[in-house]
C-alpha cells in the first residue's frame, strides 16, 4: 500500500500543535520588540537650558533627557504655561536650600526628573532651615564665641561683668 500525499503537504507539510504554538509565540515576541529610539540631537529650549543652568549639581547621575521629558509633560499638563514661572521660581529656592544646607554637589541633591516629576517638588517652599544660636556651655569658649559672632572684639570684652555668670549672660541678651 503506498501512501499518496497531496502536493500541498509537499510544500507545507502538517504542523504539529508544538509547532503551531512557536509560531504564534514569534508573533507575539515580534509585537514586544522595542522601537528604536530616535537620537536626540542635543539641542534643548533655551528656557530649560536656563533652569538646568540654574539647577544645583550633584555627584552621581542627573540624566538632562529625563529632566526635560518631565519639564515637557508638566508645561503640556498646565494651562498657558503658568508652571513654567513656578518651576523657575522652584528651582531658584531648591537652589538656595542646597548652598545654605550643604547639599550642592552631594548625591542628596534630587535628580531634576524627580524635581520636575508629577509629585512637583518644584512647587514646594524649600525654606531654609533656622538654628538658633546656642551659647556654648564651657566657661573656657565664651570668649571665642563672644568674638565670633562680632559681640566684640578679641581681648575687650566689657569691663562691667564680673564673672562666667554675667559674661554668659550678656552674650545672651546680645544675640
Amino acid at each position: 500500500m503506498v501512501n499518496k500525499m497531496k502536493a500541498s503537504e509537499l510544500i507545507h507539510p502538517q504542523q504539529t500543535q508544538l509547532d503551531r504554538i512557536e509560531a504564534k509565540l514569534d508573533k507575539l515576541l515580534e509585537k514586544k520588540k522595542p522601537k528604536p529610539r530616535k537620537a536626540h540631537c542635543g539641542v534643548y529650549p533655551p528656557k530649560f537650558e536656563d533652569v538646568w543652568l540654574l539647577y544645583p549639581k550633584r555627584i552621581g547621575s542627573n540624566p538632562k533627557r529625563k529632566a526635560l521629558s518631565a519639564w515637557k509633560r508638566r508645561l503640556w499638563d498646565s494651562v498657558m504655561n503658568e508652571d513654567m514661572d513656578s518651576m523657575f521660581g522652584g528651582v531658584k529656592r531648591y537652589s538656595e536650600f542646597c548652598d545654605a544646607t550643604g547639599k550642592t554637589g552631594t548625591e542628596y541633591v534630587m535628580q531634576a526628573a524627580t524635581f520636575f516629576g508629577p509629585d512637583k517638588h518644584y512647587e514646594n517652599d524649600w525654606d531654609i532651615p533656622t538654628q538658633p544660636i546656642t551659647v556654648p556651655r564651657d566657661d573656657n569658649q565664651l570668649a571665642a564665641f563672644a568674638v565670633k559672632h562680632g559681640l566684640h572684639k578679641h581681648g575687650e570684652a566689657p569691663q562691667s561683668i564680673r564673672n562666667n555668670y554675667e559674661y554668659r549672660r550678656w552674650i545672651e541678651e546680645k544675640l
